[in-house]
């Protein structure tokens, strides 16, 4: 089970600004074409972006701002780097996720739903 450190969330919360600029970040990854990282790249999937955008206004009043990364197979990756903590939650084309946090040298991956590829 994922165990996460109180001091993770003590400041940086996404006010409605850093909120919007979040929101705006992940919607710009729909400008990306296929093979945008010159190694045959797919689009960013649309649902992808539509569960990061949930996510975040879901917890975003509880969340340090998360780095928006685009993901080679059309996913969209949520990472948050804090006080040697490492939480990324990854949306995946197909109604799939998954989270991974790295701390004080221990990583816990999980895959959702379970066994999915």
């Amino acid at each position: 089970m994922l165990g996460m450190p109180s001091e993770f969330f003590v400041s940086d919360y996404l006010p409605g600004v850093g909120l919007e600029k979040t929101r705006r970040q992940i919607w710009a990854l729909q400008k990306l074409e296929k093979d945008w990282d010159s190694y045959g790249s797919v689009p960013i999937d649309h649902s992808c972006m539509q569960r990061a955008v949930g996510f975040i206004l879901a917890v975003g009043s509880c969340m340090p701002e998360p780095s928006v990364v685009p993901c080679s197979h059309g996913g969209v990756q949520l990472e948050w780097h804090q006080d040697g903590v490492d939480l990324e939650i990854e949306f995946k084309p197909g109604d799939k996720f998954s989270v991974g946090m790295k701390s004080s040298g221990t990583e816990d991956w999980h895959e959702f739903p379970p066994n999915a590829t």
